[in-house]
């Protein structure tokens, strides 16, 4: 908009004809986000350079010195955006020319920036909800069933009805048959770049239902105190997180409904296609569901409106104008209805908040940490989801082993490269330091002599605990005496290398360095653990087992928890990552700029520039910069973009 001079501030001011309480009302808003004075304090700096009784005079010339101070601090054109589309409204028509853009009071000026960035969040946030059925030969079949969206890392909101044939009567979910499933990216029918994404649901002992609320029953009169009863919501936890990457809506953060006659959006899946939006404006409640309410509607059971929806729409996101969530869409009118009754409905998401957020809040904080940096070496974390949940179960809870399982290949040769070596990275990742102290050892360390193993394990902890440790007995084999005394001492070293913390001992790399069964050593490492198993500040974690330990089989889930690692993390890890923790939140006009600075950072490490990777510095050979950003364009990056399906390093059915 511009700075606005003093001389139109003048004439607008003068133009209002709202009370101070209103205006107040609007001004404070904006000027709470921009750190500003309240009204009230801009009102009385200006009554005190020139004193004038209360009435319309004054009104006028305290409205210009609040407009005049939020015009020095460059957000009055926010504030007549903002909230000019009210005020203006009840405005004498001599300032109407001047506002003639911002005159009709049910329609908004909306960031081009929150229109983008809330419509990929609906695209990215919903979800297709599936009834998935195994079949004999073990192929999957998934039928569309309704629409829903995320409100945490794992829980999708639909409604009720969509789910209910996975129920029992009562409510509870059914043993055989079926199962839901919900699938992501269901935008513009099949593609190669992005495909659909889907989770099944939960299955562990809380099950896949975490909350609630029926449908109201057909033979029941729609009423206020009926409806309210019924909220006709379903939430499901999946097994998956895809709202780590994607996102979810803050049920504890919903926005008020919008006026009537004013757009809301229904991000919607109708008959099973792909992901559709239909806008149109909020409605009053058909004449036989006019409940008294002063406050606009915003204690109503159910909201209405006039956009579309088909089968298979139940279960939409509702956002208002501001791209906000606001409604759970739960029904249309039926076809023989009256024209007076043709609308469609959603329940309020403040409803549903009172309904469940507890639980909500309770099942999100109970999942475990996912870390995608390792801060202090700035290092990111790829994929090995199972391990960092391992990590935080461990860290919270009874587990007190973690086992890194890394099977060999079939002819019995060690796998390579597939990610080992980060475990601990991931480990010192997932740990507070404040909380936790990490100690490596290398298998190459431990020998077939009980009381050397010992030794070398103590030294990582602090050589000068060494010294406290019994001398070797010279026998190939422990009595009871000295392998109780070596066990006592070694434990001590561990539990008083960091008071206060959980200390964790990590054996690395025992794939590469075999620990012979019939050494001493290993019916002492065996001890070790199995006691570790009952001290709640030490835990164990065995990297690169080439199978498990029978020994610690007797343990139970509960005590020990293992990883099976066979290959490095895939594609689907990296992409997961880059949305999660590179690009998430990111407006979309930030890609390329930033894309094309990490294009040319890397064409300049490929030219030996190291340093300063943008200078144009031949390499020996004459190549620079700009040749090695052809290179890289022409090698990679042309291909990932240019080809049918996305993969680098060629271009799959030409270019265009």
């Amino acid at each position: 908009m511009g700075e606005v001079s003093r001389t139109q501030i003048g004439r607008i001011a003068s133009g209002l004809k709202v009370s101070r309480d209103v205006f107040a009302r609007a001004y404070d808003d904006v000027a709470f986000a921009y750190g500003g004075d309240e009204f009230k304090v801009v009102a009385q700096i200006a009554n005190a350079a020139k004193p004038l009784p209360a009435g319309a005079d004054r009104d006028r010339r305290d409205f210009r010195a609040a407009m005049v101070a939020a015009n020095e601090s460059d957000w009055l054109a926010d504030f007549i955006f903002e909230k000019f589309a009210d005020l203006a409204a009840a405005s004498h028509v001599a300032i109407r020319p001047e506002l003639q853009s911002i005159a009709q009071r049910k329609q908004r000026f909306q960031d081009a920036a929150v229109i983008s960035s809330g419509s990929l969040a609906a695209m990215r946030r919903g979800c297709m909800v599936l009834s998935r059925t195994t079949l004999r030969d073990g192929t999957i079949e998934d039928t569309p069933l309704g629409s829903g969206f995320l409100i945490g890392p794992h829980l999708i909101l639909t409604n009720y009805h969509v789910v209910r044939s996975f129920l029992n009567p009562d409510g509870t979910p059914l043993k055989d048959g079926p199962q839901p499933a919900v699938a992501f990216d269901i935008h513009h029918g099949p593609r190669r770049i992005v495909e659909p994404r889907s989770y099944r649901v939960m299955t562990d002992g809380i099950g896949w239902l975490l909350g609630k609320s029926m449908s109201l029953p057909e033979d029941q009169a729609e009423s206020q105190a009926a409806l309210l009863q019924h909220l006709d919501y379903a939430i499901l936890r999946l097994d998956g997180r895809p709202g780590d990457a994607r996102g979810w809506y803050d049920l504890a953060r919903v926005p008020d409904l919008p006026d009537f006659d004013t757009p809301m959006q229904v991000w919607q899946f109708p008959r099973g296609q792909p992901m559709k939006s239909v806008t149109n404006n909020r409605a009053r409640p058909p004449d036989a569901l006019a409940f008294p309410d002063a406050g606009g509607g915003q204690n109503h059971a159910r909201v209405y409106y006039f956009a579309n929806a088909l089968d298979g729409s139940s279960g939409g996101l509702v956002l208002r104008d501001s791209m906000e969530p606001v409604a759970l869409h739960d029904a249309g009118f039926h076809p023989e209805a009256p024209a007076g009754a043709r609308v469609n409905r959603g329940v309020p998401l403040r409803r549903i908040a009172d309904d469940a957020l507890t639980m909500i809040n309770q099942d999100i904080e109970s999942m475990p940490r996912r870390v995608g940096w390792h801060v202090r070496r700035n290092l990111p974390i790829l994929g090995r989801h199972q391990l960092q949940d391992m990590i935080s179960r461990a860290a919270l809870g009874p587990v007190r082993i973690l086992t890194v399982l890394t099977r060999p290949d079939a002819q019995m040769r060690r796998l390579s490269r597939i990610g080992r070596s980060y475990t601990r990275e991931i480990l010192e990742s997932c740990l507070p330091p404040d909380r936790h102290h990490v100690v490596v050892i290398e298998a190459s360390l431990i020998d077939p002599d009980p009381f050397l193993t010992a030794s070398r394990i103590v030294s990582a902890i602090d050589p000068e605990r060494v010294a406290g440790l019994p001398g070797a007995s010279g026998e190939t084999t422990l009595d009871a005496d000295a392998a109780g005394l070596l066990l006592d001492r070694t434990v001590d070293a561990l539990k008083e290398a960091a008071p206060g913390k959980v200390v964790w001992l990590m054996i690395d790399d025992i794939d590469a360095h075999e620990i012979g069964t019939q050494w001493p050593s290993s019916s002492f490492l065996v001890s070790l653990y199995l006691r570790v198993a009952r001290e709640p500040r030490l835990r164990v974690v065995l990297v690169g087992l080439p199978k498990r330990l029978d020994a610690l089989m007797g343990l139970g889930s509960a005590v020990l928890m293992e990883e099976d690692l066979q290959a490095a993390p895939a594609p689907a890890d990296l992409r997961d990552w880059l949305e999660a923790h590179l690009t998430k939140g990111m407006p979309p006009d930030e890609f390329a700029p930033r894309l094309s600075v990490m294009l040319n950072s890397l064409a300049g490490h490929a030219a030996g520039n190291t340093v300063t990777p943008s200078a144009p510095t031949p390499t020996a050979d004459g190549h620079g910069v700009i040749e090695a950003l052809n290179e890289l364009l022409s090698v990679h990056a042309l291909g990932a973009f240019r080809s049918r399906r996305g993969s680098a390093g060629g271009i799959e059915g030409g270019s265009t």
